[in-house]
């Protein structure tokens, strides 16, 4: 039988709270990453194994798209996100007089770097973008991501990476070429993505908040 049982004010009361704040960086080698580029000229050839991916216009009106997943990122699912930063290293860019807007988008559906093309690849989730900009000289181009990771580490959507796409344009030619995680020449220049974040844990009350259990 169950009886209540009056404790004394020393017995502690679970609640919840948060961990600080840690990071993580993922900056995975040519082995563990997935990223490959897809272009409507050539729209049932693989680019998974490049150094490089491209995003763009090309004069003709060829155009460009690349998809990018960070394989280490499922276990952080069900942590709580304050930031996170996705980092590229634009190395190369072509410019008419003027040039398409650029987003980073959630990829609809799952894929294979060794098998996506521009024909089976499975699109992008339109209703999240985050707009970037190519850079005028070389260097890294870095991005906010934080709400788009966030539907990924709290179940909102499947985690299958981000898709890197012409957002807005018209009859006009832009974009930019960036290094892969293939590239071997310098690793420190491979996309990486960067994410504070913390968990939720159980710490002891104030004392004297348990009134009474039952055993």
């Amino acid at each position: 039988m169950n009886r209540i049982v009056l404790l004394a004010p020393a017995v502690l009361l679970a609640a919840g709270f948060a961990f600080a704040t840690t990071n993580v960086t993922f900056q995975p080698d040519g082995a563990a990453s997935m990223d490959a580029m897809i272009r409507s000229a050539e729209p049932d050839t693989n680019y998974g194994n490049l150094s490089y991916i491209s995003v763009g216009v090309e004069p003709g009106q060829t155009s460009a798209a690349s998809l990018i997943k960070f394989t280490g990122l499922d276990p952080y699912v069900g942590a709580t996100l304050s930031y996170a930063e996705l980092n590229l290293y634009c190395y190369d860019r072509w410019f008419d007089v003027s040039y398409p807007g650029f987003g980073f988008l959630r990829t609809a559906g799952a894929w294979t770097e060794d098998g996506v093309t521009w024909n089976n690849n499975p699109n992008a989730d339109y209703n999240m973008d985050v707009v970037f900009t190519i850079p005028d000289a070389d260097g890294w181009m870095t991005a906010d991501v934080t709400s788009l990771v966030e539907t990924w580490l709290d179940g909102t959507f499947p985690h299958n990476g981000f898709f890197i796409s012409v957002t807005a344009g018209g009859d006009v030619v832009g974009g930019g070429y960036f290094y892969s995680g293939e590239y071997a020449d310098d690793p420190g220049l491979r996309p990486y993505l960067y994410m504070e974040y913390s968990y939720t844990g159980i710490e002891p009350a104030s004392l004297g908040s348990v009134k009474a259990v039952f055993r």
